[in-house]
């Protein structure tokens, strides 16, 4: 393995920048083992117990960001999926950061901004390709004035039964107010084949959860366009 470093800008005018930087095959990931402080080159993430640091600077691209966190660290129940007849395969998701502040400094050339916006993080891992469990999924997550969430639906390959598994949270004010999946209803609509990769989208899709005391939720995601198309089993 390699420790790796990847930035993408995509900028409103549809221009892209895609810079990469890694370092020797071997080399041992400069990380601590008792807080979050991460090297790959001179690329940099820190976190001092309050704000996240990063730093990347790869050619003529430096960028600085200071993330502070509005939210809690979060993961679904055990954050855990497990496949197999022994429960031999699993995939993990945790969210470091579900929504933060973000003030940042981005230099391309001789051009430079001054941004503010919303952040987030969160991480994957697992024992076995994403692939070889997961026939399809959406994912998304939004931050409205004084609302978080994390809308999810994740379907299995046919091996596992084509099963259902949605992800839901909603929080307020810097607070949960409700992780539970168990109640959510997801309906697709507006199916279309997607005209690079050949495979169905749907368009639309609509979260609805209902509260045992009687409040719903409801989230509406609707696709307008494509801001990036990756086949990921290729790459």
């Amino acid at each position: 393995a390699h420790p790796t470093v990847t930035i993408n800008i995509n900028r409103p005018d549809g221009s892209k920048i895609e810079k990469e930087y890694s370092d020797k095959e071997g080399t041992v990931i400069n990380a601590s083992r008792e807080k979050g402080d991460v090297r790959v080159g001179d690329n940099y993430l820190r976190y001092n117990g309050k704000t996240y640091e990063l730093f990347v600077r790869i050619d003529d691209v430096i960028f600085k960001s200071t993330m502070t966190p509005r939210l809690p660290m979060w993961r679904p129940k055990t954050g855990h999926w497990y496949f197999g007849d022994k429960q031999e395969y699993f995939f993990a998701w945790f969210v470091a950061v579900p929504a933060a502040d973000l003030a940042s400094t981005l230099r391309t050339g001789k051009e430079v901004r001054e941004m503010k916006g919303a952040g987030y993080h969160d991480h994957n891992w697992g024992n076995t390709g994403m692939q070889e469990i997961f026939n399809h999924w959406y994912w998304s997550r939004a931050v409205f004035g004084e609302y978080t969430v994390i809308a999810c639906d994740l379907v299995s390959v046919k091996k596992f039964g084509y099963t259902r598994l949605p992800v839901f949270m909603i929080a307020r004010n810097g607070a949960i107010i409700d992780d539970d999946e168990s109640s959510v209803k997801i309906e697709r609509k507006d199916t279309v084949r997607h005209p690079v990769t050949k495979k169905f989208v749907d368009n639309r899709l609509v979260f609805t959860k209902k509260t045992p005391r009687g409040a719903e939720y409801r989230i509406e995601l609707i696709r307008k366009r494509d801001i990036e198309v990756v086949d990921l089993i290729a790459t």
